[in-house]
């Protein structure tokens, strides 16, 4: 299941860097800075206003399952729909200077909906266990953009306009991808268990109550450090952070894999499971980064351009601070399966005053620096306090939940060599 998963995921990740070059390569830091304001505001608040019903959507999906799923899944991105468009206007209107930047994130805000529809089926998928439809829809949007990206450089359109259009066409395009599939879902014979039970709206709701507060918190933490540099830092500073953003988390499809798994096996309650994934990430994610690490200045180089190269410094650190964030969000994500939100409060909490603290006091003479600094202590401090909590919650001890052994590399050998033979059965077809 994870193998399989993160193979789609490399698959994704490699899409995902490609895109990130050509944004990189054609705009340069100023129009890659451009391009992430515009961007900003319409995804951060489509983002907070989930309100973890996201959540809600595949628990419920998992334990009992949903009747009329493309009902549930329109009528709940209508509902999100309203309160997103509105506050991406008015964060657009005050805090965006440039007019055209303005015009083109007010542009861009029709990619809520879409946004809406499809997390909702990639939830339901997840919840469900069929990781086969939640990967078609992810995977649909990242090639859809790609070849949307290479059509124009094929017609030579290298505006930051060009880049928001593509991303929307790719959006609606996995929107399309996500209603077909939940049709083809919707023919399916419900359960008597399914049919005793309310699985619409309400029911949802209720489910997502708990992952409110911790959702909100979450994505504010997520897009505070770019909320402050898009405020101070002209638009170069901005282009070069978000590739050093990028590189720093091109594991992140890996990661997610591992986080969705968990997180639906969480649901199952199979802890002795969770416990060997959350033992093998830390080893894989830090063998990853330093890799990352030690190829980092010539990979900037190759494929961004010297260019990008100005504030190195500040790369490392944010691998560093990758690691912390990516071994945090294992951790937090099976606990979040049980509904279990406090060490996602106190965390979050912890993270969002250090981010402000240390930006507060350093950002005007450190710059880039300064943002990347607190994004480590801010994750170190985060990940510390979910690995207590997790500890505490599941009477583990450190060695048990940190340490590899030998069971867990032979069984990683073993998947990894079992989906080895399948794709290369499925190459040989060719």
């Amino acid at each position: 299941m994870i193998i399989r998963t993160t193979v789609i995921n490399i698959v994704i990740l490699i899409i995902n860097f490609v895109t990130s070059i050509i944004a990189a390569r054609y705009l340069l830091p100023v129009g890659r800075g451009k391009l992430a304001v515009v961007l900003l505001y319409p995804q951060l608040m489509a983002n907070i206003c989930l309100f973890g019903i996201d959540k809600g959507v595949s628990i419920l999906s998992g334990q009992i399952g949903i009747r009329r799923k493309i009902s549930v899944v329109l009528k709940l991105s209508l509902i999100l729909t309203v309160p997103a468009v509105a506050l991406s206007i008015v964060f657009a209107y005050n805090q965006i200077i440039d007019t055209d930047i303005r015009h083109l994130s007010l542009l861009y805000v029709a990619y809520i909906p879409s946004f809406f529809i499809m997390m909702f089926s990639i939830s339901l998928f997840l919840g469900a266990g069929n990781y086969k439809n939640y990967n078609l829809i992810r995977i649909s949007y990242y090639i859809a953009y790609l070849l949307i990206l290479i059509l124009l450089l094929v017609f030579q359109k290298y505006k930051v306009k060009d880049f928001v259009i593509a991303n929307l066409a790719a959006q609606n395009i996995a929107m399309v991808v996500a209603i077909i599939l939940l049709r083809e879902g919707n023919e399916k014979v419900i359960s008597n268990k399914l049919k005793d039970n309310k699985s619409g709206i309400g029911r949802i709701f209720f489910l997502s109550l708990i992952f409110v507060v911790p959702c909100l918190m979450q994505n504010l933490a997520i897009r505070l450090e770019q909320i402050i540099v898009v405020k101070y830092l002209n638009n170069a500073n901005i282009g070069i952070f978000v590739v050093y953003l990028a590189y720093s988390k091109l594991i992140a499809p890996i990661t997610n894999a591992i986080s969705v798994t968990v997180f639906q096996k969480g649901i199952e309650k199979k802890k002795y499971f969770v416990l060997r994934v959350v033992r093998s990430s830390l080893t894989i994610y830090a063998i990853l980064l330093f890799g990352m690490s030690l190829l980092a200045d010539p990979l900037i180089d190759i494929f961004y351009g010297e260019v990008y190269k100005m504030h190195m410094g500040a790369l490392y650190l944010l691998i560093t601070a990758a690691f912390f964030n990516f071994s945090a969000q294992v951790l937090n994500e099976n606990m979040k399966a049980e509904k279990k939100i406090k060490q996602e409060l106190v965390a979050l909490t912890l993270y969002v005053l250090c981010i402000v603290f240390v930006i507060s006091i350093s950002l005007k003479r450190y710059g880039l620096y300064s943002v990347a600094t607190a994004m480590l202590i801010g994750n170190i401090i985060r990940y510390l306090t979910i690995m207590a909590l997790f500890i505490h919650r599941n009477k583990v001890g450190f060695i048990e939940m940190a340490l590899v052994t030998r069971e867990d590399l032979r069984y990683i050998v073993r998947k990894c060599k079992l989906h080895c033979v399948k794709v290369k059965n499925i190459f040989s077809v060719f």
